[in-house]
C-alpha cells in the first residue's frame, strides 16, 4: 500500500508507548502477584516485549509497503487471509470498546458523577471521530502535543512521595524467585499496544530506524511503569495497595493545592488526553482494516455505526467496576495470542513460505 501519509520515528515511538502506558490496573495486579517485587517481572517482560517487537518489524521489512491486509492476503490466500484480517478487525474493535467505556466509568466516578453517560460518551466520540478520519499523521501529531503534559503529570505523582515508607520495597527477593517467574504473564500484560506496530510501519517515514523505534519506546514504558510501581508501593502499604481498582489514580488524591479545590479532576483532565491517544489509535486501526477488507478507501461507515452503537449503548449500559475488570480480563487474554504469539510465529511462516518460493525457481 502505497500512502501520502507519513509519521516520523519520534510520532512511531510516542504511539507506541502511549498505549502501552494506558493499560491502568497493571500496577495493582502486580502488587497482587509479585509484590513489591513486582518491578523484576516487568524488566523481563521488557525484554519479551522487546524481541516480540523485532520480530513484527522483520515481518515489514521482507515488504516495506505491505499493510497487514496485503500480508494475509499475499500469505495466506483470499479466502483465510480475510478471515485473518476479520479476526485482527474484531481485536481492534474490542480494544476501542473497552478504552471507552473504561473511560465512561472513570469520568463518570471521579469527575462528572451526575452527567448522563449518554453525554459523556458524546463528549469522548466528537474528537474521535475527527481525529481519526483526519489519518495517522494528525494522531501522530496529537502524540507530539500531549506529551509535555504526561510528563508533567508524571512529575506531580512525585509530590505525595515525600510522605512514602522506602522500607515498603525491602527487601528484594522477599519470597524468592518463584512469585517473580509467576507475575512475568501480568507484566508483559505492560506492554501490549506493540502489536500496533503491525498497523504504524507502512506509514513509518524512515522504515530502517523501526527496530531502534520499537526498543527506545518500550524502554521509555518499562521507566515509567517502574516508576509507577515503586510510587505506588512507596506511598502505600502492600496491603492497602491490593483495595484500590487503580492505585495510580489514587496516589493523585493527597495532592493538593492552597489555590484549588479537587485537583484529581485536573490531574484526570490531564490524563485522558493522553488516553484518548490509545482510543485514535485502535479506532484509525479499526477504520484501516475494514476499510481495505471492503476495498473502500477512508470509509467512514463502519466508524458512524460504531459511535451510533456505544451511543445507544451508553444510555442502557453503564459497566459496574467488575464488569470493567472483566472486559480488561478478556483484552489480556487476548493480548498474549495476538501481541506474543502471532508476530512470532508470523515470522516462521512468513520465512519459511519465502524459502520454499525461492526454492521453486531454482
Amino acid at each position: 500500500m502505497k500512502t501520502q501519509q507519513k509519521i516520523s520515528l519520534f510520532q512511531f515511538i510516542l504511539l507506541i508507548s502511549g498505549i502501552q502506558l494506558s493499560m491502568v490496573p497493571i500496577p495493582k495486579q502486580l502488587t497482587v502477584s509479585a509484590g513489591t517485587d513486582g518491578w523484576i517481572s516487568l524488566i523481563i517482560g521488557y525484554f519479551i516485549a522487546i524481541i516480540t517487537g523485532l520480530c513484527a518489524v522483520q515481518i515489514y521489512m521482507k515488504n516495506p509497503t505491505y499493510t497487514l491486509y496485503d500480508f494475509f492476503i499475499n500469505y495466506f490466500g483470499k479466502w483465510l487471509g480475510k478471515t485473518g484480517v476479520i479476526l485482527w478487525t474484531m481485536y481492534f474493535l474490542y480494544a476501542v470498546i473497552l478504552f471507552l467505556f473504561n473511560a465512561l466509568f472513570i469520568t463518570h466516578i471521579w469527575i462528572l458523577p451526575n452527567m448522563s453517560a449518554f453525554w459523556i460518551m458524546i463528549l469522548f466520540l466528537i474528537p474521535t471521530y475527527m481525529v481519526v478520519k483526519s489519518g495517522v499523521q494528525v494522531i501522530g501529531q496529537y502524540a507530539v502535543v500531549v506529551l509535555p503534559l504526561g510528563i508533567i503529570s508524571l512529575i506531580l505523582l512525585a509530590i505525595p512521595l515525600k510522605n512514602g515508607e522506602l522500607i515498603y520495597m525491602l527487601p528484594v527477593l522477599k519470597d524468592g524467585w518463584l512469585p517473580i517467574i509467576n507475575s512475568i504473564k501480568i507484566a508483559i500484560k505492560a506492554f501490549i499496544g506493540i502489536e500496533i506496530t503491525l498497523i504504524l510501519l507502512p506509514f513509518l517515514d524512515v522504515k530502517q530506524s523501526a527496530k531502534k523505534g520499537i526498543i527506545i519506546a518500550n524502554t521509555f514504558t518499562l521507566i515509567v511503569y517502574i516508576y509507577l510501581f515503586v510510587a505506588c508501593s512507596v506511598y502505600f502499604s502492600p496491603d492497602e495497595i491490593t483495595k484500590f481498582l487503580w492505585p495510580v489514580l489514587m496516589l493523585v488524591k493527597p495532592i493538593h493545592f492552597v489555590f484549588l479545590e479537587r485537583f484529581e479532576i485536573i490531574y484526570l483532565a490531564l490524563f485522558f488526553m493522553s488516553y484518548q491517544m490509545t482510543i485514535f489509535m485502535y479506532c484509525f486501526a479499526f477504520k484501516l482494516n475494514i476499510s481495505q477488507l471492503f476495498q473502500k478507501k477512508s470509509w467512514m461507515l463502519p466508524l458512524n455505526v460504531l459511535f451510533i452503537f456505544l451511543i445507544v449503548s451508553s444510555i442502557i449500559f453503564v459497566p459496574s467496576s467488575e464488569q470493567i475488570k472483566e472486559m480488561w480480563e478478556i483484552f489480556f487474554r487476548t493480548g498474549y495470542i495476538a501481541v506474543y504469539a502471532f508476530p512470532i510465529l508470523f515470522l516462521i511462516y512468513v520465512s519459511v513460505f519465502t524459502f520454499l518460493k525461492r526454492r521453486e525457481r531454482l
